[in-house]
């Protein structure tokens, strides 16, 4: 068995302690914003449910949980940046001048294409459908909506409209740096499938299959966008 140097068990134990200040800034950052986010959280609740003719809640808990949920999901947000940063100094020493260069870039597109994709959900699309969604509904049924259903609603759409917008930068990055290509993607579509079903089962449950098969089959169309792309881009040399 190979003995390790003393140099680099330091080396290891270095590494080790940049890994454990990178989780505690990036923790400490994102409690810190959590806990600022949580005094506007009825006025981010407020906004967000507006298009709500009613809303109730059918657990006590709720109150105290939504405003949590609130304050965790924004408090991220605002401290993504100084999270990045610390991930960045981590592994910026050991890449390429070259691969710092595109990994920034590729970085800057995606925020910028997720932030826009969200923006235009926001302003554009989640409360114009909501209210839509809501009409078809028979006149007599009181549309008397669970706060923390709409949550769940709401944020899946802003989050699937920036990811959506993510499709272009992603394929190119998975083509550019050989990550991945159509062949492989193509073969391995079930095992993704599978991972799909899961991931889709333990965010919505299983009561509604409606739900489940629609986002099934938005998130199948994604799939082979991608694997579109990456067909187009492998075929390009930068």
């Amino acid at each position: 068995m190979k003995n390790i140097s003393q140099s680099d068990r330091m080396s290891v134990i270095e590494h080790i302690k940049e890994i454990r200040n990178t989780i505690i800034i990036s923790l400490s950052v994102i409690v810190i914003s959590s806990i600022i986010v949580y005094q506007f959280s009825n006025i981010i609740l407020k906004e967000i449910i507006k298009s709500l003719p009613y809303a109730v809640l059918f657990n006590p808990l709720d109150g105290l949980l939504i405003h949590i949920e609130l304050a965790v999901i924004f408090g991220f947000i605002f401290a993504f940046p100084v999270v990045i940063g610390e991930l960045w100094k981590f592994i910026s020493p050991g890449l390429y001048k070259n691969e710092k260069k595109y990994i920034l870039i590729f970085s800057f597109i995606t925020a910028c294409s997720f932030a826009i994709g969200a923006w235009i959900c926001y302003y554009y699309y989640i409360f114009p459908i909501t209210k839509w969604l809501i009409s078809i509904a028979p006149p007599w049924i009181l549309p008397f909506i669970s706060v923390k259903e709409y949550l769940k609603f709401f944020f899946s759409i802003i989050f699937a409209f920036g990811f959506f917008f993510e499709i272009l930068p992603l394929s190119f990055f998975l083509s550019y740096y050989q990550i991945t290509n159509a062949e492989k993607m193509k073969k391995y579509r079930s095992v993704v499938s599978v991972f799909f079903i899961l991931l889709i089962i333990n965010y919505f449950g299983m009561n509604d299959w409606f739900i489940l098969i629609i986002t099934f089959m938005i998130a199948g169309i994604l799939y082979e966008i991608i694997r579109l792309l990456v067909a187009v881009f492998s075929k390009f040399k930068i």
